[in-house]
């Protein structure tokens, strides 16, 4: 190996951010082609925060790239750790396994004298990776008789909110654990269950587990007027717009058949946000409803 890549390899095996802004690969909205993506200050602020806490827990609105950017902390994982298991557990087998091929995305991405893809793994399939170095991860579907069996060093509980026996999942990972493991739960929120109770006993101080919180605005792409009325039109109303944009948790989510879908031309909506001061006009409608019923 010339000295320049062993100075690099070092660096890369102390430092997970510095690996992942020069080999994290993925599609660009920007350019619209698959490339080398720069990291936004949010994802560094999320990825400092899973690496140097043992136990994390991040709450999320949509489409905030914590599955890919957790994917990538992996591959640095695998790559420069020796005989460390991982367990991604997702909602849906499918999900799980699309969190292998991120990681695979990464590692084939990466090679030099002493890592090479095609020689270095021992096991290779849709739902596990296990490198020659002992290190290997494993997906599983949101059912706790699957971890049975199993020892971690690291568990990933990816979109915790939406997976049905999260507490008995959870109560199995507890006999599943190597001494002083890395946890890592993130979610968007879906109304009051183990996620929110979680996140809720972290923020008070109550459990060990290192609250982080993002919405809509900590993502430049997404932080402007224009995307977040546009949105808000989509949604079309109060409670979807707290959980898809503010990741907020919703108590009652207001069931389908309550909700009145209302379709109003750009001049009358422009209009309404020009007397609220405000692009959300749900509560503004509310209001001349109730007045007028009674």
């Amino acid at each position: 190996m010339k000295k320049e890549e062993l100075i690099k390899y070092r660096e890369y095996s102390e430092d997970p951010i510095k690996f992942i802004k020069e080999n994290r690969l993925g599609f660009s909205i920007k350019s619209l082609e698959f490339e080398n993506l720069e990291m936004m200050e949010f994802e560094e602020t999320f990825l400092n925060h899973i690496h140097n806490k043992n136990l994390s827990i991040t709450k999320k609105s949509r489409q905030m790239h914590m599955s890919t950017l957790t994917a990538a902390y992996c591959a640095w994982k695998l790559i420069f750790s020796t005989d460390k298991n991982i367990a991604i557990i997702c909602p849906k087998k499918e999900e799980a396994n699309r969190f292998i091929e991120n990681v695979k995305i990464i590692l084939r991405n990466y090679s030099n004298d002493i890592f090479h893809w095609e020689d270095d793994f021992v096991k290779d399939n849709k739902s596990e990776l296990r490198l020659s170095n002992g290190s290997s991860i494993k997906a599983f579907a949101a059912n706790p008789n699957a971890l049975r069996g199993y020892r971690f060093d690291l568990v990933i509980m990816d979109e915790v909110a939406f997976m049905k026996k999260a507490q008995d999942i959870w109560e199995e990972l507890l006999h599943r654990f190597i001494d002083n493991p890395k946890i890592i739960l993130y979610s968007s929120t879906n109304g009051i269950n183990f996620f929110y109770n979680v996140w809720s006993q972290a923020v008070r101080g109550e459990v060990d587990f290192a609250p982080l919180s993002f919405d809509y605005t900590d993502n430049p792409d997404y932080n402007n007027k224009e995307w977040y009325d546009d949105r808000c039109k989509i949604l079309g109303n109060q409670d979807a717009i707290d959980v898809e944009l503010l990741g907020l948790f919703v108590q009652n989510k207001t069931p389908k058949s309550h909700r009145l879908n209302l379709r109003v031309k750009g001049e009358l909506y422009e209009k309404m946000i020009n007397k609220t001061g405000s692009s959300n006009v749900s509560d503004y409608i509310r209001g001349l409803i109730e007045k007028d019923l009674g």
